[in-house]
């Protein structure tokens, strides 16, 4: 009876194993009847919520992907193909793809003779730029891509980010002249796609006034148009100058200039050798408490207005010396631009202006900058945004 009891004990934890889809081999009992001792083996019955994760797989000719089993531990899984030239199958379900073409990868689980098929497609993927030349002076980039996979599957890395860098999605900014290497690794893979990347030519300076752009004379300074003629000639010859072989469409707000001007003509210092106080000056034709007085008329026109916003902001890396109260005062006076202190790392500084963007363009502008655009050296920037809405 003793025997029997021992029996069902075990069967019965068996049977409360198999339910979770795991299995228990060489379970004992020892009944120790007339000084012997029992084996009993058991199997467990594999429950049905044992499947593969994937049962289509596409990889590329040289890269590698692991194939898994839901609900069933790893170790106790076999991974085989038969015949098959197109892929290599390891025993713990790593898949390499040998040559174009398609194969079936079966897992069997011990203890069970049930075969769990993949069907495992293999392609020849490339890289779809090997060699990019990039200028400087056109502030472009370029995004790289292996075949038409998604840019969370793919690691890009630089071998000298100091000549260009690369971001997660792909996207190669020039940073200065030099040749380097961007190297794509399918996640998963072992496999290299490179582009030799070179960068030439130099970074435009920003001028501001040409000889035939002259400032107004006193007499012609008037506080009434916040727009001057002098502003229009600069606004027309900085559009020519941003679209010059550009070979792109380019849009920006004058006003959204004037903004950012008269801000930075705010904190400007008259003894400063690379002050643009005068550079600005001339830009508006006007002098500095004028300018203020016509960008706080602009800004208390749009307020109650629904179909036009206007907001400005400055942003500043915390540990630099704080801004003079002055400076802080006429910006909430004349501007209505809060000061934020904040750490300069691009990936966070980049992210918070974006949104402030977004946030006072009713969600409709949130990319402004890059945090490629950011460098150790950065330490402030203005910002200003318009939003129009209304019949043109």
């Amino acid at each position: 009876m003793n025997k029997l009891n021992n029996y069902l004990a075990i069967f019965s934890l068996a049977a409360a194993v198999g339910t979770t889809g795991v299995w228990t081999q060489n379970i004992w009992a020892d009944t120790k009847e007339n000084g012997s001792e029992d084996k009993v083996s058991y199997i467990q019955s594999f429950d049905k919520s044992i499947k593969v994760t994937h049962k289509n797989v596409t990889v590329g000719v040289g890269d590698s992907c692991r194939l898994k089993l839901q609900n069933v531990k790893s170790k106790n899984v076999k991974w085989n193909v038969k015949n098959n030239k197109a892929v290599k199958a390891k025993k713990d379900g790593t898949v390499k793809g040998l040559k174009t073409g398609v194969a079936t990868v079966y897992a069997t689980v011990k203890g069970s003779d049930k075969k769990y098929t993949v069907k495992v497609k293999v392609v020849n993927r490339k890289i779809n730029k090997s060699k990019l030349q990039l200028a400087l002076s056109e502030k472009k980039s370029y995004k790289l891509k292996i075949g038409n996979l998604k840019a969370d599957k793919v690691k890009w890395s630089s071998n000298n980010p100091d000549i260009a860098k690369v971001r997660k999605d792909g996207k190669v900014v020039a940073v200065k002249n030099g040749t380097t290497t961007i190297t794509g690794v399918v996640k998963g893979g072992k496999k290299k796609y490179k582009c030799r990347v070179t960068v030439t030519g130099k970074k435009d300076a920003f001028r501001c006034g040409t000889p035939d752009v002259k400032p107004l004379k006193p007499q012609e300074q008037d506080k009434k148009p916040v727009i001057s003629t002098t502003q229009n000639i600069m606004s027309q010859k900085m559009i020519v100058d941003m679209c010059k072989d550009k070979g792109e469409s380019i849009v920006y707000s004058p006003l959204s200039l004037d903004y950012i001007f008269g801000m930075d003509l705010n904190g400007a210092a008259d003894d400063d050798i690379l002050s643009p106080k005068k550079a600005i000056e001339t830009y508006f034709g006007q002098n500095i408490d004028i300018i203020n007085d016509n960008m706080l008329s602009m800004l208390k026109k749009s307020e109650g207005d629904d179909g036009l916003t206007i907001a400005n902001s400055i942003w500043y890396k915390e540990g630099m010396s704080p801004f003079k109260d002055k400076f802080a005062d006429k910006m909430a006076t004349y501007y209505k631009a809060p000061i934020y202190i904040e750490n300069f790392e691009p990936d966070n500084i980049s992210k918070k202006i974006n949104q402030w963007a977004k946030d006072n363009t009713n969600n409709l502008i949130d990319n402004i900058v890059e945090p490629e655009d950011f460098t150790p050296e950065s330490c402030s920037v203005f910002v200003n945004t318009v939003f129009f809405d209304k019949k043109w």
